[in-house]
């Protein structure tokens, strides 16, 4: 089992802690913000780039996004 993190991009906010996430190799997923995230009241906004662990059998919303990498200022 691979749990190696895809970058991607943030973009759109859907209903119930949802995130419509822009993979760098092009495809969309259907995400949801991990645990230690929520845990951590870290916040996540259209346009972050964002890391994501990958469900490999390609289940809906099973994917988590687990690092907002920082935006320069």
């Amino acid at each position: 089992m691979d749990n190696t993190p895809v970058r991607g991009v943030v973009a759109e906010s859907l209903a119930a802690g949802l995130y419509r996430v822009r993979l760098d190799d092009g495809r969309e997923k259907l995400c949801y913000v991990a645990g230690k995230m929520k845990h951590n009241k870290i916040r996540v906004l259209i346009g972050d780039k964002v890391d994501v662990i990958v469900d490999l059998y390609g289940g809906t919303a099973t994917n988590r996004i687990v690092k907002r990498i920082d935006r320069e200022h």
